[in-house]
């Protein structure tokens, strides 16, 4: 049985801001607690993302092979620009999996680790469950550009395709 309250639906979605890139897990039980199930424009459980919702982020995984041999990838946002790229991985299953855990993972704040890189700019890493980095940053010129981009990677990581680069 589900639990009953006073508020409607939409009040207690008037309570959050959806058009954020983060919907967390907490906000996610809290509306369960209260009988919403599903949250409009999202897949429902098990519901693959649509090409149409794929499209509209825009952003993809790029796979590539180095001259040497080993493979990394880098995640594009819809206009182009390196949001984030991973480190070299020997075996292209192990990099694959690692944009998995990308996908994963980018949805978790505590996840991001914020930085101050050398010459004083800011960056981020996205770190798997196990504290393994997997996935950096470019440099940014101001701690909002830097959210902006782990905003970024939030919203196009979770849908991006995968396009492999052959060279």
């Amino acid at each position: 049985m589900k639990p009953e309250s006073n508020n409607s639906e939409r009040e207690l979605r008037s309570k959050f801001d959806f058009s954020k890139a983060v919907r967390g897990r907490r906000t996610r039980e809290y509306l369960a607690g209260h009988s919403i199930t599903h949250l409009e424009g999202e897949p429902e459980a098990g519901e693959a993302v649509s090409s149409r919702k794929r499209a509209a982020s825009g952003g993809k995984f790029i796979l590539k092979k180095s001259s040497d041999g080993q493979f990394r990838f880098v995640l594009k946002a819809g206009n182009g620009e390196t949001i984030l790229q991973s480190e070299l991985y020997k075996a292209r299953s192990s990099a694959l999996n690692g944009i998995e855990s990308v996908k994963r993972n980018a949805q978790l704040d505590e996840r991001y680790e914020r930085k101050i890189d050398k010459s004083g700019h800011p960056r981020f890493n996205l770190k798997a469950g196990n504290h393994e980095i997997i996935g950096t940053s470019e440099s940014y010129n101001s701690e909002v550009a830097c959210e902006h981009g782990i905003a970024s990677v939030k919203a196009n990581a979770p849908v991006a395709p995968v396009v492999e680069e052959r060279g």
